[in-house]
């Protein structure tokens, strides 16, 4: 083991050790192995985890052995793995180490017939160095109002592709934020139009590619304009801020105003021509405006009907007498619904989980808010389906429970990341793409394990 040791190295190469939240960085693990042992086999018995990165895996389509040099002495080495890392918080996040298991070939210092040295096979276990990297906060000092987050370099615009058109004629504006930076992570701008224009639901499109430098490429919203009178209308112009790490600045840019031309269609009929278009009349007095007044009249009583002694009486009597049993069989109900302590913690339970899930979708946008309400859920969800108490509930407890009702380990595992982005996403920056995810997410496995209990 003392030879395999000094001869077989992991090493996690970092390519930025102390980034801004939301630049994008990368880690390389590879392989040293030195001329003097045989690696015969190898495999990965422990993945690195990335907590407080969003991340995604670079795919290592060749593996090739390279000649190069490890602590100066010259070394043969592959290329394991490769990841694009972006920091989701500030402060030191750590990069946990990637294990490996390995048959190494170790000499015996004696050769065989044909003077071939003569090795023995060993089994052998180690990891790479747990990296810290230290994320710096985004400066408070000149962020833009409108800031969601984006990090980078960016060129933005919005177009139409007619700014011509007639009347229920289908226009399209395309929003589009390109460059290099977190494109994944943020929210893209929207657009306000005047009400006589009818303006769809956008379609969301994204041309991104991974590499090594990071995501670059394209992310759009496609909203379908539809105008419904004849006129020129104005869409304001959009502006989109975001923060460079090379310059560290932040930056805003501006879209133009963009025009709407209908030249065909119903005119918009104003308020003014509405009450200009009122023809007024002169008011003509004559001896008939006030009649005599009737001293005498000649009234009839159009119901004869006598209330004494009619069916409605005697229905009106006998009601109190009828509403003596009901009242007692609906108080004993209640009684009896009182006394039931756990069905009643049960349904109260039920209660506040759909109470703070609706509570979660309103607060869309106040990340504490949000978070807190939507944990509530989750809990409330679970005592009202597995009969647990709140001292009762330990993410081990759930799992087990969850376990033993023959729930799917699909669901349970997604019902646990819902929970741990709760814990997790209290204390860390969010953006309202991540807010709605987790809502729709925990909404879906909430309905699924509901479905299996």
């Amino acid at each position: 083991n003392y030879i395999a040791q000094q001869n077989i190295h992991l090493v996690a190469e970092v390519s930025n050790l102390n980034p801004y939240v939301g630049e994008g960085i990368y880690v390389v693990y590879k392989l040293f192995v030195s001329e003097n042992i045989s690696v015969n086999d190898w495999r990965v018995s422990d993945s690195p985890q990335y907590n407080g990165f969003w991340n995604q895996d670079i795919e290592v389509k060749n593996i090739n052995v390279r000649k190069g040099s490890y602590n100066g002495e010259p070394y043969r080495y592959i290329i394991l793995k490769k990841a694009v890392l972006i920091p989701q918080r500030s402060g030191k996040l750590l990069i946990e180490p990637i294990k490996m298991d390995f048959s190494v070939g170790i000499p015996t210092g004696r050769g065989d017939f044909f003077g071939n040295m003569i090795t023995r096979n060993i089994n052998y276990s180690t990891k790479s160095i747990v990296k810290t990297v230290n994320v710096k906060a985004l400066p408070e000092k000149g962020k833009p109002i409108d800031f969601s987050g984006a990090v980078g370099e960016f060129d933005f615009k919005v177009e139409a592709n007619k700014n011509v058109l007639k009347a229920n004629e289908a226009t399209q504006i395309v929003v589009e934020v390109s460059g290099r930076g977190n494109l994944k992570l943020f929210d893209i701008p929207k657009i306000t139009t005047p009400s006589e224009l009818e303006v769809y639901t956008p379609e969301h499109k994204e041309q991104v590619l991974t590499s090594l430098n990071g995501l670059r490429g394209s992310i759009q919203d496609s909203y379908t304009v539809v105008p419904q009178f004849k006129g020129k209308y104005k869409i304001p112009a959009v502006t989109f801020s975001y923060f460079n790490p090379k310059n560290k600045k932040y930056h805003t840019i501006k879209s133009e105003d963009i025009i709407v031309n209908v030249t065909e269609g119903k005119e918009l009929l104003s308020n003014n021509s509405n009450s200009n278009s009122i023809n007024k009349q002169q008011v003509v007095a004559n001896d008939n405006n006030f009649r005599f007044i009737a001293l005498k009249t000649k009234l009839k009583l159009k119901n004869k009907e006598i209330f004494l002694n009619s069916t409605k009486f005697y229905l009106l009597l006998l009601l109190p007498f009828l509403a003596i049993p009901i009242g007692v069989v609906i108080g004993k109900k209640r009684a009896q619904r009182a006394g039931d302590v756990f069905g009643n913690r049960i349904r109260k339970a039920d209660r506040l989980a759909r109470k703070y899930l609706s509570e979660a979708k309103k607060q869309l946008g106040n990340q504490e808010a949000f978070y807190i309400a939507l944990e509530k859920a989750l809990h409330n969800f679970l005592k009202a389906k597995l009969y647990l108490e709140t001292s009762d509930i330990s993410k081990e407890k759930i799992i087990e429970l969850l376990q033993n009702k023959k729930v799917d380990e699909s669901s349970i595992n997604e019902f646990m990341d819902v929970l741990n982005n709760c814990d997790f996403a209290r204390y860390t920056p969010t953006t309202n793409v991540l807010m709605k995810q987790d809502f729709e997410k925990a909404k879906k496995v909430i309905t699924n394990i509901d479905k299996q209990l």
